[in-house]
C-alpha cells in the first residue's frame, strides 16, 4: 500500500511513521503528512477525518480498544469503533515538541512522553493530561511499562534509562552527564520482557538488555543469541 504511480492520491505521503492494530483487526497508522485507516476486509484505506492534514506521530492502542493518536501539540482519543471521545493539548505553541510514545501501567493508567517537554499522565476524570514533572536537563525519548512489579521504564536522549514509580531516579549513574559513552546512553526505544522480567534497550550504539533487579538493572550477555555487529530491535 503506497501512493506511486499505480495507486495516484492514495497517501499524502509514503514516509510512515507509527501503526497499530485495533480491536476489529483495522490497521491505524500515521505518516508525516496524515492518519489513515486500513480495513483489512476489503483492504479499503481512508484518511483520519479529525485528524485531517496534520503529520502523526505516534499511534497506541489502550487496554479497552481506546486508540491514542498523537500530532504536534495535539493528542486525539478515539473510541474502539473510531469516534473521536477527547482531545487533549500537549507543549501548545511549540513545534520542537512532540509525543513519542505511550505506555499503560499494572493500574491501566495512560503515561505519555512528550520530546523536549515531560513525561504526562491522562486524568481519567478530569479528561486532561497532568505532567509529572520531568527534572533532568536531557528529555525523555521514550517509555515502557513493568506490569510485574509496577513502575515504569523511560529511555532518555543522552542520559540512559530512568526508573520512575512516585518519583524519578536514575538507573545508569555511569552513562550521559558522566560523560562516558554517549551514544549507548541515547535510547532510541525500550522492551519489557514480562515473562522473564528483561529491559531491551535500543540505543544509538547498539541493544543491550538487562535484567530488572528491584529498582535497578543488570546487564545479561546477549552474544548467545544475537549476532556481532550493530544492532537494533523494535516491538
Amino acid at each position: 500500500f503506497r501512493n506511486d504511480r499505480n495507486h495516484p492520491g492514495l497517501l499524502a505521503t509514503n514516509d510512515i511513521t507509527s501503526i497499530a492494530e485495533d480491536v476489529q483487526g483495522r490497521i491505524w497508522f500515521g505518516t508525516t503528512k496524515a492518519g489513515y485507516i486500513l480495513d483489512k476486509s476489503d483492504y479499503s484505506i481512508r484518511p483520519m477525518k479529525d485528524i485531517g492534514e496534520q503529520g502523526v506521530s505516534f499511534v497506541f492502542r489502550r487496554h479497552n480498544g481506546e486508540m491514542m493518536v498523537a500530532v504536534v501539540g495535539k493528542i486525539y482519543h478515539f473510541s474502539p469503533q473510531g469516534k473521536l471521545l477527547y482531545t487533549y493539548s500537549t507543549a501548545p505553541g511549540r513545534t520542537d515538541a512532540w509525543t513519542t510514545s505511550f505506555a499503560e501501567d499494572k493500574q491501566h493508567q495512560l503515561y505519555v512522553v512528550v520530546v523536549n517537554d515531560d513525561i504526562y499522565r491522562l486524568d481519567e476524570q478530569q479528561h486532561k493530561l497532568k505532567g509529572l514533572g520531568w527534572p533532568y536537563s536531557m528529555t525523555p525519548n521514550y517509555i515502557a511499562a513493568d506490569t510485574v512489579q509496577g513502575g515504569l521504564w523511560v529511555g532518555t536522549w543522552g542520559l540512559g534509562v530512568v526508573r520512575y514509580k512516585k518519583d524519578f531516579r536514575r538507573v545508569f549513574d555511569t552513562v550521559g552527564e558522566d560523560g562516558v559513552d554517549t551514544f549507548q546512553s541515547q535510547i532510541l526505544n525500550l522492551v519489557v520482557d514480562q515473562q522473564r522480567h528483561l529491559l531491551w534497550v535500543t540505543t544509538m550504539e547498539d541493544v543491550y538488555a538487562y535484567r530488572i533487579q528491584g529498582e535497578t538493572l543488570e546487564q545479561v550477555d546477549i552474544s548467545a543469541v544475537l549476532p556481532e555487529g550493530k544492532k537494533i530491535i523494535d516491538y
